[in-house]
């Protein structure tokens, strides 16, 4: 069984804090499942771990928080599973240096990379471990 982090940040309290935040997770976008909550304030995130998540098949997700002023829904999401047996390997890449047209919510401009089932042993590993990957970014018109 495969598991996968699901991450959120409550972008706007509604002037209502805290609000409690989580998941809602299923293979459709009925859902089905939700998470625990956590009490949050406007600007923090939240994490949860889903776990029991059969291999190849596709999650609909999305964040919501709740207080005494209702309920708000992020934008459903989606996610696929590793094929059983599937080695998967993340690596993080801090990429700088790019005029990227657009913020994150907290104003700093990233680029976030992920690079599926790249094994650690590859031709492109440089002599001290790290490996060496060339990305051509072009931003959109």
């Amino acid at each position: 069984m495969a598991q996968a982090t699901l991450n959120g940040t409550l972008v706007d309290d509604g002037g209502v804090s805290p609000c409690d935040c989580g998941f809602q997770w299923g293979e459709t976008t009925s859902y089905g499942h939700t998470t625990s909550t956590q009490g949050k304030i406007e600007g923090q995130t939240f994490s949860q771990v889903i776990l029991g998540l059969l291999p190849d098949t596709t999650y609909h997700f999305r964040a919501f928080a709740t207080s005494s002023a209702g309920t708000g829904y992020g934008a459903d999401r989606s996610l696929t599973t590793l094929s059983k047996g599937a080695l998967s390997y993340w690596y993080h890449l801090n990429v700088r240096g790019l005029n990227l047209p657009y913020e994150d919510l907290d104003g700093t401009k990233e680029l976030h990379v992920v690079l599926k089932n790249l094994s650690p042993v590859t031709k492109n590993q440089g002599a001290d471990g790290r490996v060496k990957v060339k990305i051509d970014y072009e931003p959109a018109a």
